[in-house]
């Protein structure tokens, strides 16, 4: 039975250009998921399994990969997708010893087993694939073999990474909705007919919404996601959860207010940022107190007073003096001597 939106007995729905806003971050997970389960043929997320094959034998296309009978069970012959352990792995070590700024992404080694070679779904959120679609994708496949596969899925990192761009050139919108269906067309040569669900069907209407509502950032779930986990972080009493938001959510605004009339100097009750201060090269992260010896210090005084311009005179002085005075020592001894004298020579 076909089912038609309330929506479009609006009279003037049917003449918006944009019907349903469709939301890229959604679309970069759900993506994320099927392409990386399916490359490390991880159970549950993948998209190649014995259902996939059987589809393809109804379909009547890639017979070499219909699924074989034997005495052991069913076996699947290896399809351009299937990865080999060692790129598996290897993909899993990327991520493992992966390092980036603070604040850019949570910690991979985290998200991912390289001793399962899977990833871990449940603890990724949204922004991890969206800087796995965008930028450390196409780094981790590149050691791929199987050279149609990682074409493809940096094709579509590519794209996604275009359209995620603050200023985009109206006129390459064109272009850049040409290259993707030609993205398209390496996808459906090497993925299974079950990885195009509908989340890769609206990502050719991407361009087009873009055109019409500007820039992706501009339309998209992060900050509404963000402020929703910031009220559900005021929930202290599940039996009326809208009364909690509300009654913290007006908490926070009266400390707001209430510290306008503080002395920024001296904020009472509000806690210091720990990267207060790091910037300025004074960090709180760590730090330790060090008093140098006596030894040390004169060490350091030594070097600083040899790289001053107006001391020189003096050095050369003292190291004629030690050799005028002992002319059968080597230059070792010399410099040995003048380390251990020039200080107190000079203060002298």
């Amino acid at each position: 039975m076909e089912q038609k939106s309330i929506l479009w007995e609006l009279e003037y729905w049917q003449l918006l250009d944009v019907h349903h806003s469709i939301d890229t971050m959604h679309i970069k997970k759900n993506v994320c998921e099927s392409m990386c389960g399916t490359l490390l043929q991880q159970r549950g997320k993948g998209k190649d399994h014995e259902n996939a094959r059987e589809d393809l034998k109804d379909m009547g296309i890639r017979p070499e990969l219909y699924a074989e009978e034997t005495d052991t069970g069913t076996v699947l012959p290896v399809a351009a997708t299937t990865l080999s352990k060692m790129e598996r792995k290897e993909f899993c070590e990327f991520l493992h010893g992966l390092k980036v700024p603070s604040g850019y992404s949570s910690n991979f080694k985290r998200l991912e087993s390289v001793k399962d070679m899977k990833m871990n779904f449940h603890l990724m959120k949204s922004h991890d694939c969206h800087v796995l679609m965008t930028a450390l994708l196409p780094v981790a496949l590149r050691g791929i073999k199987t050279v149609l596969v990682r074409e493809a899925v940096m094709s579509l990192c590519f794209f996604f990474n275009a359209i995620e761009q603050k200023v985009i050139d109206v006129d390459a919108l064109s272009r850049l909705q040409k290259r993707h269906f030609e993205t398209l067309c390496l996808l459906e040569a090497t993925f299974p007919p079950t990885f195009f669900d509908l989340m890769v069907h609206l990502i050719a209407h991407l361009a087009k919404e873009i055109f019409y509502l500007g820039p992706s950032y501009l339309h998209q779930m992060f900050p509404y996601e963000r402020f929703y986990g910031f009220l559900k972080s005021l929930v202290h009493n599940r039996s009326f959860p809208e009364g909690a938001m509300v009654r913290g959510y007006g908490t926070i605004e009266a400390v707001e207010w209430a510290m306008g009339y503080m002395d920024p100097q001296n904020p009472i009750g509000v806690p210091h940022s720990r990267h207060e201060g790091r910037l300025a090269g004074v960090g709180t992260l760590g730090k330790k107190s060090i008093t140098p010896g006596r030894d040390s210090f004169n060490k350091a005084h030594f070097i600083v007073l040899q790289q001053t311009d107006i001391v020189t005179s003096y050095v050369n002085e003292h190291l004629q003096h030690l050799r005028e005075g002992n002319p059968n020592h080597n230059e070792a001894w010399v410099a040995k001597k003048h380390m251990q004298g020039f200080n107190t020579r000079l203060r002298d």
